[in-house]
């Protein structure tokens, strides 16, 4: 004879009492139930007390590792959480707890839940306390380990979604679902959003073949072709500044000079290089090759010359002398 384990339960918490999610990271669970009795004694009981219990109340005290997948924290957990400083309906939950080895001890109920940490210090793992008093009967039923049908996958949509994207799994006995997987990669993160329903990120590229896994086994393998991760927006890198060689032009009337223009960052996004004409094309004139200025003297005098490349200005002065 062997001795039974304390983490044999699984709690499962649902909304409406019929799609369930698991809660996950339990380490400690007290299911109680705690009668109220009356004296009901009487002549007839010679002398020996005696007693009727006239109300039962139940609860279920939960304590659980907080639980985080992709970033997510655990769904059966977020339910419960929900449920703090709510009124009414909002308020309640129903959960069931049973035998993970298929055994009978198996009970739901609907409660009130009360949500609080149970470890804050700098050196622990983060521990909630979930408690959940009973609102109505606990039931006793049928354990779900012996009733649970292995999932069936009968879609996954849209077709082609990219790494990192959310696609519907739908088909039939997805509560309790413990894994999604695409071709032997896990779902990045994965949402039981209902017994028909999954809603998954997709963690690769490529066709693969997609199940969903539950305690009573996997279901049946669906191929799947998820496209290419969405390429980001390549970032913008502006011109931080222009050099002009030479930075002053002196030039004899009717004769021209070449200036040559350079920029940096080279891998800068734009690097349109753009050209006024002199402020004075009496005086001189201007063209643009390339990355090279040309100008021509026409009078003797200054003037400036004036351009861009990208979004970064630059000037150019310009003196022009007689012809000797």
């Amino acid at each position: 004879m062997t001795t039974a384990l304390a983490r044999r339960f699984l709690v499962d918490v649902s909304e409406d009492n019929q799609n369930w999610v698991p809660l996950r990271g339990i380490d400690d669970l007290d299911p109680s139930v705690s009668p109220t009795t009356q004296d009901a004694n009487d002549y007839d009981s010679d002398g020996w007390g005696s007693k009727e219990i006239t109300l039962q109340e139940w609860s279920l005290d939960i304590k659980a590792l907080r639980k985080v997948n992709a970033g997510k924290m655990d769904p059966g957990q977020e339910l419960c959480r929900k449920r703090e400083g709510k009124f009414g309906d909002d308020a309640r939950i129903y959960a069931r707890w049973y035998d993970r080895n298929g055994n009978d001890e198996a009970y739901s109920g609907r409660g009130i839940v009360t949500w609080k940490r149970s470890k804050t210090g700098v050196t622990d793992l983060e521990e909630i306390q979930v408690t959940i008093s009973g609102d109505g009967p606990r039931l006793e039923i049928d354990n779900p380990v012996n009733s649970a049908t292995t999932p069936t996958i009968v879609s996954i949509l849209p077709a082609g979604a990219a790494v990192g994207d959310l696609v519907q799994i739908t088909g039939s006995g997805f509560s309790g679902a413990t894994d999604v997987d695409f071709g032997g990669t896990a779902a990045t993160s994965f949402t039981v959003a209902s017994d028909a329903l999954v809603v998954a990120a997709v963690p690769t590229t490529g066709k693969q073949a997609v199940t969903v896994t539950s305690a009573s086994g996997a279901s049946n393998a669906v191929d799947y072709e998820a496209g290419a991760a969405n390429p980001s927006e390549p970032a913008t890198v502006t011109v931080g500044s222009v050099t002009l060689t030479p930075e002053t032009v002196s030039v004899e009337a009717g004769k021209t000079a070449d200036v040559a223009i350079a920029f940096s960052p080279e891998n800068a996004t734009d690097t349109t290089i753009s050209i006024n004409d002199a402020v004075d094309t009496s005086i001189a004139t201007a063209t643009l090759s390339g990355a090279t200025i040309t100008v021509t003297g026409v009078a003797a005098g200054s003037t400036t010359i004036s351009g861009t490349v990208g979004d970064k200005e630059f000037s150019l002065t310009v003196t022009v002398t007689a012809t000797a």
